[in-house]
């Protein structure tokens, strides 16, 4: 049904050229029409409004006529109704003789009242409704997505700039989302989403716009503001709906979000770079812990550029060579065999030089890069493990094994085992020769998969360790119930021992316990002879640390091995 015509200069001529009222003009129309109050009452309509909405009387509210489901819709085009100078349209269900029938309400704003035309839909009509929705709506929230928070935020800005006013637009990420999935799965992880839209639509007014991006990415658009405050308010009771626990599979968790903020037309004027800004932001409310606001400003956007810089290189960094191993070796105490060489990754970057894994794998994580990077770590390692045994470098009677870190994106793959399978036989290498290092993070929850590919890594002959081990007598609980065949005491540990008042009991007593439990002890970070003889005392059975050996590129490391050869060849293998 067409708007055209039914501006409110024309109406009012045309009501005092003929010398009715425009109540008269609604009650004559040859289509469904009503007129509305700001509230949503209807003062008249016609005999086919009536027919269609199944007899509703005026005073009554025109959104109680349509289902539940649609009522909260209704109600927001009717906001839009008079703030908005064009005609809005919007399309609602209501029940009649038992079947839903979708209803297309087109409104205009006149003199304090709303001029609405209304039509039944046919089932064509309908099914191109539900092809807009497809292409304008996230199907998974039924929220605006980009596309459509697009076209409203051209519209917002063109409104804002004829009105003067104020603006602001904040984007919205959930922090570590990725645990959910990765620890309960992705339905549950869209059941999460489902539930703290709706809690965000609730802290919102009519006025503003929630929009989905994708994944855990939101936008609000908020309008008329009358000044810096309302955003941060709004912004508040964002964090605040977004804390409150959720049940995800039975399990209460809390989450949290970051939320940057741009303002119109402080900070920009158009679209693109509104977002950009707010995007900006957003980067340094994450940066800073999580769980916060920040507005956007000018000094932030060169540490943003250096940061856009720097993943756009890490991205490209395995497809140009630029990921290389370092191996650094694990030696018994007690004679400083090499028992094992763990395999550490280094990013060869043009610009900043080499880094070590914590200055780039965090970052890869959170652009969901790693995975990648660390299955060619395995594969790559196994393969130089294969070729250093072939060489007599490692003899068979050498107890030396290779040591590679599983990421929790690794662990949680169903298809893990087939992964570690394939890299060993693509290498060559037996599986005997190969250790895992689990981080203890992996144990902190009770995910099911990550059990069961431990279970058939140990079936297929590959040692665990238990690595990063912190949290004491509590974790050595949890790693009784998977096959570790030694665990790794962090460097942090063993300062908080040294340091504090029974610190070395404390320590022979965790050591003594897993003893019991047939786990050998190896220490991180050993770098200076008074550590070495406190742990030796302790009963400490392997050391691992720069004054040990620091990491080594393959060709030092090969030399190591053949320092190392005759006292490997002396001793009795392990």
């Amino acid at each position: 049904m067409s708007s055209e015509g039914l501006g409110q200069k024309g109406t009012g001529r045309l009501t005092e050229a003929v010398g009715i009222s425009y109540a008269d003009l609604v009650r004559q129309a040859p289509w469904a029409c009503l007129v509305l109050d700001r509230e949503g009452r209807i003062v008249t309509g016609n005999g086919k409004a009536d027919t269609l909405l199944s007899g509703a009387v005026p005073g009554s509210l025109l959104a109680a006529s349509f289902i539940g489901e649609d009522q909260d819709e209704v109600i927001a085009w009717l906001g839009r109704v008079f703030r908005q100078p064009d005609a809005q349209t919007i399309d609602a269900r209501l029940s009649r003789d038992n079947s839903l029938i979708t209803v297309r309400l087109n409104g205009l704003a006149m003199d304090g009242q709303a001029a609405v035309y209304l039509e039944a839909l046919t089932d064509g009509q309908i099914h191109g409704r539900q092809l807009r929705d497809m292409a304008y709506y996230d199907q998974l929230t039924r929220l605006p997505n980009r596309y459509l928070m697009s076209d409203r935020l051209h519209w917002a800005i063109r409104d804002a700039v004829r009105h003067q006013e104020k603006m602001a637009i904040l984007a919205i990420d959930l922090d570590r989302f990725k645990r959910i999935n990765d620890n309960f799965g992705h339905q549950a992880g869209d059941h999460l989403l489902q539930q703290i839209s709706q809690r965000m639509a609730s802290c919102l007014r009519d006025a503003d716009t929630l929009a989905r991006l994708g994944g855990d990415e939101f936008v609000v658009i908020m309008q008329h503001l009358s000044g810096d405050q309302d955003a941060l308010m709004v912004a508040g009771r964002l964090l605040e709906s977004i804390r409150q626990p959720v049940a995800v599979m039975g399990v209460p968790q809390t989450l949290s979000a970051s939320i940057g903020i741009s303002l119109f037309p402080e900070d920009a004027m158009q679209v693109q770079e509104l977002l950009d800004k707010a995007d900006i932001a957003l980067y340094r409310a994450k940066n800073s812990g999580r769980d916060r606001v920040a507005f956007f400003n000018e000094t932030m956007k060169a540490a943003v550029d250096e940061r856009v810089d720097f993943e756009r290189r890490l991205r490209s960094a395995l497809n140009r060579g630029e990921l290389l191993l370092y191996y650094q070796p694990i030696v018994a105490a007690q004679d400083g065999r090499i028992l094992a060489l763990e395999a550490l990754l280094r990013w060869n970057s043009d610009r900043e030089g080499l880094l070590p894994a914590a200055s780039f794998l965090p970052l890869a994580q959170e652009i969901g890069i790693d995975r990648p990077m660390t299955d060619w770590a395995l594969e790559a390692s196994c393969e130089q493990m294969q070729r250093w045994l072939q060489s007599g470098l490692i003899r068979p009677s050498d107890p030396c094994r290779l040591t590679v870190n599983l990421s929790d994106s690794q662990l949680t793959v169903p298809d893990l085992p087939e992964r570690v399978g394939h890299a060993l036989a693509r290498a060559g290498l037996p599986a005997e020769r190969l250790v895992l290092e689990i981080h203890e993070s992996a144990l902190d929850t009770d995910r099911e998969q990550v059990r069961v590919n431990l279970e058939k890594l140990t079936g297929m002959s590959v040692q665990l360790y238990l690595d990063d081990f912190c949290q004491g007598f509590c974790t050595l609980g949890q790693a009784s119930r998977i096959s570790f065949a030694s665990l790794k005491i962090d460097r942090k540990v063993i300062a908080v021992f040294k340091d504090a008042p029974h610190g070395e009991q404390l320590l022979d007593a965790m050591i003594r316990m897993a003893h019991q439990m047939n786990l050998t002890v190896i220490a991180e970070g050993v770098e200076s002879e008074e550590s070495v003889r406190w742990l030796l005392e302790s009963g400490c059975d392997a050391l691992q640390g720069y004054l040990i050996g620091p990491p080594l590129p393959p060709v030092q490391t090969e030399m190591l091995l053949e320092l190392y050869a005759p006292r490997q060849g002396t001793q009795p293998g392990g």
